[in-house]
């Protein structure tokens, strides 16, 4: 029942590939209705027909048996007859004597002549065996004679042998002697027709077919002559008495010699031979060795086209081919997996199963319940599990060692990134890695199994997250190093963060590639799958390139704490920090230009984003004071000088709204108390989440504003409402970032 709905959910697959084979539901609907009402036509016409012939053949057994029963009522009056008929008949005893004593006369005098003849028969037996040859592609003109002449030999010693049971031993001994050249000739043919037996494919491509049809011949005359042996041999136990009585019916002395029994093991031998060579010659090559199978399926069905017309139809050839040769192949696929090969050796070898049974089943024409047992053993499952196992263990081997010569290349910094030709930092990692997993994921597409390709995705995007965590958890603590210890670590930390990040977009484009290439392999249940397991990749990569951009952000910020802590102190006011900032800036935008184009952009936004909230904060220094006009001046020589670094990489209209919280903190620090409330709007209405700890930390750094005017401002900015529009309400701007010191 699972079969048959696997084979359903799989014909379905094959007709509804894209969303538009939807519009033909209706058609198909009315095909296979059309299909479904000529089968259901031809099936009760095919048990009607069964039923007749059953009918009729039950018939012909009830008169058989009739008949039996009067024939032998009439061999018992016969009997009967025979006993009475003795006693009126003169002398019987003696005309029976007679009659016996001329009848062994006449067998001695056979027996005589057969055994001086014997000899001559035999040399021209011999004779023709020689001139046939032991080459079966040959025409083999004798073999109908030769057989012929060694069958009567067979059966008189058969029944020489059989007169000779009550003689002495010596006699026995003396007449086995007798026929050991028959027994050696005999030997000679049956080995030049089991050889026969098992070319015969070889000899129809020959063009020889008359050999196996003389062959077949042969072979079913010494099976009828058999059966025949075999019944009077039964009927004579059956009925011991009655045989004994009627001492005219004469007894079958053959021995039975099996010859078609014989043939069929002859048959079976070759095809496990031929598998055996098979095995032998591309055993260590499995995926060379399954593409080598196509002979059996040739094999076949020359038995179909042309053997099943020149031998018995009782045969039943054909399925007797099929049998052999599935369990040649059920044999040698076991052989092959018990090899535990490779993994794409696995996965081809669950496609060729299929690949199998559907060449036995759709084109030769052979009933799967026929093929027994199944190959593997039905456990295909199982073979994908394996499969799957291997897959994973040596794409984490392959990554554990990647990973050891990344990390000590990453940790070390011995040599400068890599660099392509459009100068972008690389690592030659991300590379390699999708290498090998594109082809883990190519194989597993030639499998034809959405089911397998799934899961070999799902394996591959679950070892590319692992990956992510462990480089996620290195940048880490070489940015901890760095910042903990920078005299103790080697330089290039910039430069290889910066190839770790391209990298990440490097990989998340070959993830989307990857994807766009199998989904259409696959039907929409595992496209959906594998959708998602490459998207959840997708975005690992994305996000930790972004952690890249944040690790090189903080690294400068690292570098230039000095220089923040002084802004707004007593010693700005003459020297200014801002130029030994932008210094710092552009050294590491030096090396951040050889980020990806749209890795680059985040990089400058991320850096102005985080120098304007470092800027605002930088309120928070220790012993900052506003001093105006003086704060006021330095505030916009600091806002120029960074405006200018930052226009180089960044459109200035973009600049220009980063710098916006600045102009309204410029406002804040130049306002009048009358004017306050118009400041503080349009600060609150640009920044809905400006903390009014902010503002009133703020003006209370103002050393030109009387204490009771900073209260009053407080005062206002606490007790009037601004008016927020409903949108602006739990907007997040930079101004949520700020941290109170």
């Amino acid at each position: 029942m699972t079969e048959a709905s696997d084979l359903a959910i799989q014909r379905i697959q094959d007709l509804f590939r894209q969303p538009d084979d939807l519009d033909k539901i209706n058609v198909l609907k009315a095909r296979f209705t059309r299909e479904k009402n000529a089968v259901d036509a031809q099936l009760k016409a095919g048990v009607e027909a069964q039923l007749n012939t059953t009918q009729a053949g039950l018939k012909s057994l009830h008169a058989s048996q009739t008949n039996m029963n009067a024939i032998r009522e009439e061999m018992l009056k016969i009997d009967k007859l025979c006993a009475e008929a003795q006693a009126m008949v003169r002398d019987f005893p003696i005309i029976s004597k007679i009659s016996r004593v001329h009848k062994n006369f006449n067998a001695t005098q056979e027996m005589v002549h057969n055994l001086q003849s014997m000899h001559d028969q035999l040399d021209r037996i011999e004779e023709m065996l020689n001139n046939d040859g032991t080459d079966i592609l040959t025409a083999l003109p004798n073999l109908l004679a030769t057989h012929m002449n060694i069958s009567r030999l067979q059966d008189f010693r058969d029944k020489a042998t059989s007169l000779s049971l009550s003689a002495p031993s010596s006699t026995q001994s003396t007449l086995a002697n007798y026929f050991v050249r028959l027994d050696q000739l005999t030997t000679d043919f049956t080995d030049l027709l089991w050889k026969i037996a098992g070319g015969m494919l070889d000899i129809l491509r020959d063009g020889q077919a008359s050999v196996v049809v003389r062959a077949a011949k042969i072979v079913e005359v010494e099976e009828r002559a058999d059966e025949k042996a075999l019944a009077i041999q039964e009927a004579q136990k059956a009925h011991a008495q009655l045989a004994a009585r009627m001492r005219f019916a004469a007894g079958s002395t053959r021995v039975v010699r099996g010859y078609k029994d014989k043939f069929f093991a002859a048959i079976a031998s070759s095809v496990a031979a031929k598998f055996e060579m098979c095995w032998t010659d591309l055993g260590e090559d499995p995926a060379q060795l399954l593409e080598e199978l196509d002979w059996v399926f040739e094999d076949i069905d020359l038995v179909r086209e042309a053997l099943v017309l020149r031998v018995p139809r009782t045969w039943d050839i054909y399925e007797a081919y099929v049998q052999f040769y599935h369990k040649g192949m059920y044999e040698l696929l076991n052989k092959l997996v018990a090899s535990e090969p490779d993994a794409a050796s696995l996965l081809k070898v669950v496609e060729y199963v299929k690949e199998y049974y559907s060449t036995l089943t759709k084109e030769l024409g052979v009933a799967r319940e026929q093929l027994v047992p199944p190959l593997l053993d039905g456990n295909e499952g199982r073979l994908i599990d394996d499969y799957l196992g291997l897959i994973v263990r040596k794409v984490e081997e392959w990554m554990t060692n990647l990973a050891k010569t990344e990390t000590r290349d990453f940790v070390e910094r011995n040599e400068a990134p890599e660099q392509d030709e459009d100068e972008k930092y690389h690592l030659s990692g991300a590379v390699i890695m999708f290498q090998m997993i594109s082809q883990q994921i190519d194989l597993a597409a030639d499998s034809g199994q959405g089911k397998v390709l799934a899961a070999v995705v799902e394996e591959c995007v679950r070892v590319m997250k692992k990956r992510q965590k462990e480089w996620e958890a290195l940048l880490k603590d070489e940015e901890r190093k760095h910042r903990e210890n920078p005299q103790d670590v080697p330089g290039g930390l910039v430069e290889y963060t910066v190839a770790l990040a391209n990298d990440q977009i490097r990989c998340s484009n070959y993830a989307e590639a990857i994807s766009e290439r199998v989904e259409p392999l696959v039907s929409a249940k595992y496209a959906e799958r594998i959708t998602k397991a490459l998207e959840g990749a997708t975005e690992g990569y994305i996000d930790l390139a972004t952690r890249c951009n944040d690790s090189l952000v903080r690294l400068i910020f690292n570098d230039v704490r000095g220089p923040f802590s002084q802004f707004f102190t007593p010693g700005w006011y003459s020297a200014s920090p801002i130029g030994t900032i932008v210094d710092t800036f552009r050294d590491y935008t030096s090396a951040a230009t050889h980020l990806i184009s749209e890795m680059f952009e985040v990089y400058v936004g991320k850096l102005l984003e985080e120098f304007v909230r470092g800027y605002v904060c930088a309120i928070y220094n220790k012993g900052a004071k506003f001093r105006s006009p003086g704060a006021i001046e330095q505030i916009r020589n600091d806002v120029l000088a960074s405006f200018s670094f930052f226009s180089v990489y960044m459109p200035p209209e973009e600049v220009e709204r980063s710098f916006r919280i600045i102009e309204h903190v410029l406002g804040l620090l130049s306002v009048s108390p009358a004017e306050f409330w118009d400041e503080w709007v349009g600060l609150k209405r640009e920044y809905p989440d400006t903390p009014v700890w902010f503002v009133e930390d703020l003006l209370w750094k103002r050393e030109d504003v009387e204490k009771s005017s900073v209260r009053s401002m407080l005062d206002m900015m606490k007790t009037r409402d601004v008016g927020l529009r409903e949108e602006d309400v739990g907007v997040r701007t930079l101004m949520s970032q700020v941290e109170r010191r």
